[in-house]
């Protein structure tokens, strides 16, 4: 999930802005230690997100009576995540806090051109790839002595330049997962 940003949506400057819910896919790596200590390594991303928008911050396809433009836009945020915390367990379950840094690889496009999403003009950085704090919570339960039923929660905090938050790009991304965790040891 990531809840659009509407400081900029409203007549006459942008009708819609882009974000909602869409469907992903995550995989990752993690190693709990017997005191309780956890490290996990994950990536995760979704389907892009599609929005048909006009207003005069559209720049594309411009009305030169009006000074407004319409574009689709397309917004993707992959996720490179490095967390580390505390996990407490019992024989058939497990829940994990953890804590650490994603770095973001951000698509964002109307009608095919790139926003410029560069999180500070001096940054260094190149392309559109930096970081953000995240936090999560997994709960695991054993269904059998390889498998378990993986439940997790990521929230991350992604600040936007003003040229993205001009698209109604949220700076909030919520990721809420399912999946099946396959143990590879005994």
């Amino acid at each position: 999930m990531q809840p659009v940003d509407d400081d900029w949506v409203g007549n006459p400057y942008l009708d819609e802005g882009i974000g909602g819910q869409a469907p992903g896919i995550a995989a990752g790596v993690s190693v709990f230690a017997g005191n309780g200590f956890a490290v996990i390594g994950e990536v995760s991303t979704t389907r892009a997100f599609e929005q048909f928008q006009q207003g005069r911050l559209v720049s594309a396809n411009r009305n030169n009576l009006s000074s407004e433009g319409s574009a689709t836009a397309h917004l993707r945020d992959t996720l490179v995540s490095g967390l580390v915390g505390y996990a407490t367990s019992n024989r058939t379950q497990r829940v994990a806090m953890v804590g650490g840094i994603s770095g973001v690889i951000t698509t964002l496009e109307q009608d095919g051109v790139a926003v410029d999403d560069h999180p500070f003009d001096a940054s260094g950085f190149e392309g559109r790839r930096r970081y953000a704090p995240t936090g999560g919570v997994d709960y695991l339960r054993r269904l059998s002595p390889r498998a378990s039923l993986l439940i997790g929660v990521r929230y991350s905090w992604l600040g936007r330049n003003q040229n993205a938050a001009q698209t109604g790009a949220g700076e909030h991304i919520l990721r809420i997962g399912a999946g099946v965790r396959i143990r590879l040891n005994d």
